[in-house]
């Protein structure tokens, strides 16, 4: 009897370890169908490679929406230990660049193709010509100008015999059609002239060395690395949704898994799981030693 107790257990444990060992072996094996001329073998193949499909639209549907969701992404490309990275590269970056003897053109070519530098020339310009327009009408600069040359037109009169002709309201009528002159020109073509000038400074700093036109920059309040942060996180901002959509990564990932061959399934899986796959199995030894044990305490009642 004594025999039988201590074997009743040790077989549940290799019954058990045995099943779950065949079972998850069964979730990779087969790899592919079997057949016994016309008749499909059962259970082949096995439950993986057969819902590999299923598969690669679960995985992509769980990347979609919930390891790489825009709030997710957000996160990470938007902490601070992400943009203080990305203001060390820029920094070491616009250090490298101060020492080549390239143009700011040839170094911008680097990294990016004529039409896309050009775009960004454009977008510089653009926004250059914004801002001093919105400068010009919050200084008020045509009120003042006005009043300035009517202020030396009025001291070169004083001194001169024409002054008490045009003493009085009649510059106070002048100064008041040449603000209204000179406000018309401004709307109709103050952006246009803006936009040539600055469109020739932009012009003019592509051609210089690639260090002077940083430290020109630099010079003039424009910090490259606040710069570039800025215009990271304002994409990051308006456009990273769009962006996401755009690279479907729900749909990049089914292709991926679609595409791989059953031996690199099993493998990805393994990769993941291989450990809990592995402790499904011992626990199978356990649950069977454990019924054993049952079986011997229900005998000996």
């Amino acid at each position: 009897m004594t025999w039988k107790m201590i074997a009743a257990p040790l077989v549940g444990a290799i019954i058990g370890y045995l099943t779950n060992w065949i079972a998850v072996k069964m979730l990779f094996h087969p790899r592919y169908e079997k057949r016994i001329g016309n008749w499909k073998v059962p259970f082949t193949p096995g439950v993986i490679p057969k819902g590999q499909p299923r598969l690669a639209r679960a995985i992509g549907n769980a990347v979609k929406t919930q390891l790489l969701t825009r709030e997710v992404m957000e996160k990470i490309l938007l902490s601070e230990e992400m943009k203080a990275r990305l203001a060390e590269s820029v920094r070491q970056w616009i250090n490298e660049r101060k020492k080549s003897e390239r143009t700011v053109r040839e170094t911008a070519l680097t990294v990016m193709d004529e039409d896309a530098l050009f775009d960004l020339s454009m977008f510089a310009q653009e926004k250059g010509t914004d801002y001093l327009l919105s400068r010009v009408q919050e200084m008020d600069l045509v009120h003042r100008l006005t009043e300035k040359i009517i202020d030396i037109a009025r001291e070169k009169l004083a001194e001169s015999m024409l002054g008490a002709m045009f003493a009085g309201g009649f510059m106070d009528s002048v100064e008041e059609m040449l603000e209204e002159k000179l406000q018309d020109l401004l709307k109709e073509h103050g952006r246009e002239y803006l936009e040539r000038a600055i469109g020739n400074e932009v012009n003019s700093l592509l051609d210089k060395p690639a260090g002077q036109g940083i430290s020109l920059l630099d010079d003039n309040g424009f910090n490259l690395v606040v710069l570039t942060t800025e215009v990271y996180e304002m994409v990051i901002n308006d456009h990273l949704g769009q962006m996401l959509e755009s690279l479907n990564l729900q749909k990049v990932v089914e292709d991926r898994i679609n595409s791989m061959k059953v031996e690199e399934v099993e493998e990805l899986v393994l990769t993941i799981m291989k450990k809990e796959l592995g402790a499904i199995v011992n626990l199978g030894a356990v649950i069977g030693f454990l019924l054993g044990l049952v079986n011997i305490f229900i005998m000996t009642i």
